[in-house]
């Protein structure tokens, strides 16, 4: 009977063994993996850490060209020059004025239709239909007027956020400035990436390359050095310089062949070519409706 109970007590341990080892392993198992995942995440962020820290170190500082006394002007210089209007700034005619796009919105084949319309409509005594025509008019030309306003205000909202600061030397002192508060005369630092904010004559003695496809025909990408020009509106492609600013505002190049560039012409396309060609056969037909009801009562 002992020996049975012994056999029996055995068994029931290791039954009770076996089913705490599996609970175990999966433990294990949890542990292992959490730890090589905390182990990993530590790893890549102090190895991001001294990627970024390596980097800020070896970072190339804002102006290593300039290795010369280079002073520029001064501010009260630079303040009298743009008194005596010798600035960067340059009045661009916009595209379309409030004018032109009141009169394009107005005058044009659909009002007129819908006015003659309207115009039959009070001689055939439809006073309230030639209202709801006139209204018609007003309504669409408020809509149109009024997104087309909106979409330049828009426009010019998002130039002056993306508008681009350009780096200058002032009494020995780098500071960055709006591209308008540059003066002839200002020397003015460019690194890669960078926009050409004037005319110019370069100082660097490194030879840096420059795209010029704004100013010149084709890729137009050139090798400069000391005593090369540069122009308004090309691109440093890489290298950095320093140069004077000889030519600012409507003294540019840019700003010459913007001035000189003839304005383009909106094109319609075949299907508003089409609709068109419709307006204007019904515009016919309202004129002819008209001359006839005219005739018609001066005949009574």
């Amino acid at each position: 009977m002992a020996e049975t109970a012994s056999v029996e007590y055995e068994g029931t341990r290791m039954s009770e063994d076996s089913g705490r080892r599996p609970g175990r392993r999966v433990l294990q198992v949890v542990l292992l993996l959490g730890g090589t995942v905390a182990i990993a995440a530590l790893v890549a962020r102090l190895w991001r850490w001294l990627q970024t820290k390596l980097a800020v170190e070896e970072r190339p500082g804002p102006s290593p060209i300039i290795h010369r006394d280079l002073r520029g002007l001064t501010d009260a210089e630079a303040e009298a020059r743009h008194i005596e209007g010798q600035d960067n700034v340059v009045d661009f005619r916009p595209v379309r004025t409030r004018r032109d796009i009141l009169r394009d919105n107005t005058l044009n084949i659909f009002n007129v239709s819908l006015v003659g319309v309207a115009v039959v409509q009070l001689l055939l005594g439809l006073y309230l239909d030639a209202l709801i025509s006139f209204g018609l008019v007003l309504v669409i030309i408020g809509l149109n007027v009024g997104r087309e306003l909106l979409a330049i205000k828009r426009l010019q909202e998002v130039e002056q956020a993306t508008k681009p600061q350009a780096t200058v030397i002032r009494g020995g002192q780098i500071k960055a400035i709006n591209p308008a508060e540059i003066v002839r005369g200002d020397l003015l630092v460019v690194g890669p990436g960078d926009q050409f904010p004037a005319d110019g004559e370069l100082f660097t003695e490194d030879t840096i390359l420059v795209d010029q496809a704004m100013v010149a025909k084709g890729n137009g990408r050139v090798a400069l050095q000391a005593g090369d020009l540069v122009y308004a509106g090309t691109f440093c492609v890489s290298g950095r310089a320093v140069y004077e600013a000889q030519k600012v505002g409507a003294e540019t190049l840019l700003a010459r062949v913007v001035a000189d560039a003839p304005t383009a012409e909106a094109q319609l396309t075949p299907l508003e070519q089409t609709v068109d060609h419709v307006l204007r056969a019904l515009l016919g037909c309202v004129a002819i409706l008209l001359a006839v009801l005219v005739v018609s009562l001066l005949s009574l």
